[in-house]
């Protein structure tokens, strides 16, 4: 009978660590996906950014090319 509790007991623990390492899983999972999408979201805003501040300035640079 002494056995049977201490098999019971384990089998609790057991379980206890398993739930807290799925727990544990899910949170970084989320952690890093959150990281991910405010990075994207991030590299997106400043990609408009630099894309409306930037002017063409290559007429200079054809001028001293001549075409044969």
């Amino acid at each position: 009978m002494k056995l049977v509790k201490n098999h019971k007991f384990i089998l609790k623990i057991y379980t206890f660590l398993q739930i807290a390492l799925l727990l544990l899983s899910i949170h970084s999972y989320y952690i890093s996906y959150t990281f991910v999408i405010d990075d994207r979201f991030e590299w997106k805003s400043d990609f408009n950014e630099q894309r409306k501040m930037y002017k063409a300035e290559c007429k200079s640079y054809f001028d001293g090319i001549t075409i044969n």
